[in-house]
Formats: C-alpha cells, sequence, structure tokens
C-alpha cells in the first residue's frame, strides 16, 4: 500500500467518527419541550386505559386526538378516559368531607333472594260485617255493652228490649200452651214460631210453657264474634222493626296490609307464605297468606299494596296494629349491591358517585334494581370493589352541579358563557393585531392558575399600552375559542406602583 492510498483511508475515518460524534451530541442536546410523543397505540396511555380524546380544562369544548400542549392556555392537555373518568372529576378537601361527615362504601356482593320486610298495618276484612237489626216496634231498657269497638263473643247479650208485640205473642203462647184440645195444638205451634221470628231464644220459650212472666223481655244476643264497629242503642230508646242497632265486625280471619317499593313486587304472588310481627305480640312471629296484589301504587310513596289473612282465633291483632312483615323467598342469587342512600334519582336516571384512584369523585350513571334491608341491587354501572359515596351527596352537589355533571358523563361540558364574563387583574407583556399577551394572577371564577396567557380582542377594545403596564381586564370564554377580553383599562406602569401581579 503507497503513501497516497494510506493517507486517502486516515482521513475517510476522521470523517465518520466526526460524524458519529456530532450525532452523539446532537442527540444529547434536542430540545425536549416539545409535546410529548404518541405512542404507537394513540388510543392508551402509560396506565392503560383508554383514552377516548385529549382537552383543555379550560376550554373543554375542544377536542384533540393526541396528548401535547394546549393552542389557548399553554398548558398540557388532560386526557378523557373510556370510562368516564376525566382526569377533572370532583375534587373535596379532606378537612371538609370529614367535617361534614362524608362516607364511602364498596360495592359489594351478597345474595338477594325474595326476603324483604315491609311495614303494614292490621285491617279488617270487608264484607263480613254482621248487622243486628230490631225485630220488634219496642223500648231498650239496657245495653250490656261499653260502646264502640268493645270486643264481643258470639251469643253475648248485646241489648234487652221490651215491646207490646213481644208481650201479646208470649202471652197468646202461654194460653195457647196451656189448652189441652188437640184441635189448638197448630196453634200452638205457630204461636212458637212466631217468638222465635222475633227474637226470642229457646230457653225463654220453656220458661213461657212454664208459666214464668220473666220472659216478658227480649234480649239481643251478638251474632258472631269480633268488635263492635258501630253501636246505635242507647238505653229508653224507642225502636222500629229493621232498624240497625249494632254493627259488628268478625276479625277472625283478618286482614294485614302491607307497603312494599314497587320494585320488590315482582317475586311476590298470591299464595306466598310470610311472617307477621308487631310490636304487641309477645310471642313468635304469626303466619299469613297472601290472598291478594294491589294492582294500584301510591303515587306519593311509590308503593304497592299486598294484601295478607292470618286466622288470628285468639284475637291477639286488632284492627289499626301496626305490623312487620317478611316475605322469605330462599337465598336468592348473588349480585352487586350499593347501600340505598347513595343513589341519586333524577327522576330519569340513577346516578351515583364514585371514587376513584386519584380520590376524586366522578358520576356514573347505573341500572338500579331491588331494594331489600336498605340495601340497592346494582345492574349494570359498577364494578365489584369500587368505593361510592353514601352520604352528604349534597357536598359533591355544592362543587359540581349534579346536571352539569351527570351530562359529562356522556359528553363534555361547556364552557361557562354569559354577558357579564370574567375580571382578573395582570400586567401586559405583549400586543398584537386583535391579540394582547397578558402575565395575569390567579382568577378563581374561572378555576384558572396565575398565568401568561395570549388573548383576542373583542372589536373596540384597545390594547396599544406599553409593555409592564398593570391592567385590570374582563373576558368571556366562547365554547373552542381562545378567552375573548371585552375590556381593557390600565392602573400604573410596573415599576411605579412597586409590585407586581
Amino acid at each position: 500500500m503507497n503513501r497516497k492510498t494510506l493517507q486517502v483511508l486516515v482521513m475517510g475515518a476522521g470523517v465518520l467518527a466526526a460524524a458519529g460524534f456530532g450525532y452523539w451530541i446532537g442527540h444529547r442536546t434536542a430540545p425536549t419541550g416539545g409535546p410529548p410523543a404518541v405512542s404507537s397505540n394513540k388510543d392508551t396511555n402509560q396506565s392503560g386505559k383508554r383514552v377516548l380524546y385529549w382537552h383543555d380544562p379550560m376550554v373543554p369544548g375542544q377536542r384533540f386526538d393526541k396528548p401535547g400542549k394546549s393552542p389557548f392556555m399553554n398548558m398540557e392537555l388532560v386526557p378523557v378516559y373510556a370510562d368516564g373518568e376525566a382526569a377533572t372529576g370532583v375534587s373535596i378537601d379532606p378537612v371538609m368531607a370529614q367535617n361534614l361527615g362524608l362516607r364511602t362504601a364498596k360495592v359489594t356482593r351478597q345474595r338477594f333472594g325474595s326476603a324483604l320486610e315491609a311495614p303494614g298495618v292490621v285491617a279488617v276484612p270487608e264484607g263480613n260485617d254482621v248487622l243486628l237489626q230490631a225485630r220488634t216496634a219496642g223500648t231498650i231498657v239496657r245495653v250490656h255493652v261499653s260502646g264502640s269497638y268493645a270486643a264481643v263473643r258470639q251469643d253475648d247479650p248485646l241489648l234487652t228490649i221490651t215491646s207490646p208485640e213481644l208481650i201479646a205473642a208470649l202471652r197468646e203462647f202461654q194460653v195457647l200452651n196451656e189448652s189441652i184440645s188437640p184441635d189448638l195444638a197448630p196453634l200452638r205451634e205457630a204461636a212458637m214460631q212466631r217468638l222465635k221470628v222475633l227474637g226470642v231464644d229457646q230457653a225463654s220459650i220453656e220458661k213461657a210453657e212454664q208459666g214464668s212472666t220473666a220472659a216478658l223481655t227480649l234480649v239481643q244476643r251478638a251474632p258472631a264474634s269480633g268488635i263492635i264497629r258501630e253501636l246505635t242503642a242507647r238505653e229508653g230508646m224507642t225502636v222500629a222493626p229493621g232498624q240497625m242497632l249494632a254493627r259488628i265486625s268478625p276479625i277472625s280471619p283478618i286482614w294485614i296490609e302491607a307497603a312494599l317499593p314497587e320494585a320488590s313486587t315482582g317475586s311476590i304472588h298470591p299464595g306466598n307464605m310470610a311472617f307477621v310481627s308487631a310490636p304487641g305480640l309477645m310471642g313468635a312471629p304469626i303466619a299469613a297468606k297472601v290472598v291478594a296484589v294491589l294492582p294500584t301504587v301510591d303515587p306519593v310513596t311509590r308503593t304497592r299494596g299486598v294484601r295478607l289473612e292470618t286466622a288470628n282465633h285468639d284475637m291477639t291483632l286488632v284492627p289499626g296494629m301496626t305490623a312487620r312483615v317478611r316475605f322469605d323467598g330462599g337465598a336468592g342469587e348473588q349480585v352487586l349491591a350499593i347501600p340505598d342512600e347513595a343513589i341519586i334519582r333524577t327522576g330519569t336516571r340513577a346516578l351515583v358517585y364514585v371514587q376513584n384512584e386519584a380520590g376524586r369523585f366522578v358520576p356514573v350513571e347505573i341500572d338500579a334494581g331491588r331494594t331489600i334491608d336498605g340495601r340497592t341491587e346494582v345492574r349494570s354501572g359498577l364494578d365489584e370493589g369500587a368505593r361510592v359515596v353514601s352520604s352528604a351527596q349534597f357536598l359533591i352537589d355544592s362543587e359540581s352541579n349534579l346536571r352539569a355533571a351527570g351530562e359529562r358523563v356522556q359528553a363534555p361540558a361547556k364552557a361557562p358563557t354569559g354577558a357579564s364574563g370574567y375580571e382578573g387583574k395582570g400586567v401586559v407583556i405583549g400586543s398584537a393585531a386583535g391579540q394582547v399577551t397578558l402575565r395575569h394572577e390567579a382568577v378563581p371564577a374561572a378555576n384558572w392558575p396565575a398565568m401568561i396567557m395570549t388573548f383576542t380582542l373583542a372589536p373596540g377594545v384597545n390594547a396599544t399600552m406599553p409593555t409592564g403596564t398593570v391592567v385590570r381586564f374582563r373576558f368571556r370564554m366562547d365554547a373552542g375559542k381562545p378567552p375573548i377580553v371585552t375590556s381593557l383599562e390600565a392602573e400604573s406602569r410596573l415599576g411605579r406602583t412597586g409590585g407586581t401581579p
């Protein structure tokens, strides 16, 4: 190899080394302030969650298909995930949450059969009332019961009545009974039947046959066991045939009217057994049978009536008594359930606030099912182990309007608008045609921190001010557009006032 060839090889190696060194230097000093690189799968982030889109929290109506800097606020764009957990969820100060009793509950699995409890009221069966009427004109000489709602047994004495017709019938029967003529036997039998029609019992007829005069009054006895719902008879009162004297309601059997949530009556049918307990019952609960599921729903309480019947031979259940009815249909299936108070019902949907991994509270729509023992079945919308707010939901509402939060479950919120807009204070950094750049203080009303931002000027707003001028300004925000300054007034020049905003 000659000397000239060797020189060429050495020079080539030097060029290659210089190129490699330059590439290394360039790689080490490359600027890093640009937008973050987008992964090969732009729909997921480092946490593995699927991202629907990115947006600027200050201008939420504008969507972006990749991360980076906001063209409006020069801030990092925020991801919105497919599961509805936007990074901008509702945040509650821990001290405030503790003071106001904000609690969360875990979504768990439990068995949801047809076993449930419901309040009930003991009622008199309709259509079973027995009436006591006067069978002859006369006068009431004695009332044997204390008054309405007195409990009576069948054949207990209720009233004693005397009347001229009754006395005449008794005298006639006694005269015919004393006669020995066989021809008067039919008349004697007819007189006995007349006494029975007037209500005279067999014992009084036998006394009349013996010539006793004590049976000249008629004792009206209870035709059935129960309670006297109505008593119109009074001592000394004159009565006419057919006049009602008392109304007796049998309470064996007796009804229990239970009120169940309309979502829980699907598994209750006539013939099902239940157990009734009441504060006045000292023993075991009484078995009762469902006789009807009423075809009406109370428009105020949203409950449906279920009617049960039990024998009540010893009359331990009385009308008007409050009771608890327990329907037991077995263990049932395992389902997801949450406390009933965690659900916010808007009339058309059921919402809960879920605490995400970042500690923020996100509204989630659920499909609510049956309610048993203070817990509600969740058919869809939640996963096992998630934590939902179970008390102090009003605190969440104070941070995020319920209707707006519900709309964010399905669509991004619109930017706030209004003629009044927002007010702030800042320093002029620069201005151009139709624009002004300000370093402004925090704007709490708009949820803005202190930052440098470029605003669009509304028509007629003058921004030809020297750099460093302290200004007060008003602005509004329209969906998908940069903030628009509607007024701009100078206060002083930076340095003359001795401070910065």
